[in-house]
């Protein structure tokens, strides 16, 4: 979706790092949640929803040791 790599290319030019979950949706990592909020309103690109992931720090170990994440 065009809104998608508009907000993508947004994200990254502040310095975010930036994978595409599908055509509507993205994964955001080194930015808060109120700067993306911030960017895509600069953007002017629409959200209809924003949440934060935490990890643990026992999820993010295995997921550095594991092949892939699994286990």
């Amino acid at each position: 979706a065009p809104e998608a790599s508009k907000l993508a290319a947004a994200l990254r030019e502040r310095g975010a790092s930036v994978e595409s979950i599908s055509a509507t949706e993205l994964r955001a990592f080194g930015v808060g949640i109120d700067a993306v909020g911030d960017v895509a309103l600069k953007a002017g690109v629409a959200v209809h929803a924003l949440s934060e992931e935490h990890n643990s720090l026992e999820e993010a170990f295995l997921k550095l040791t594991t092949h892939e994440g699994k286990k």
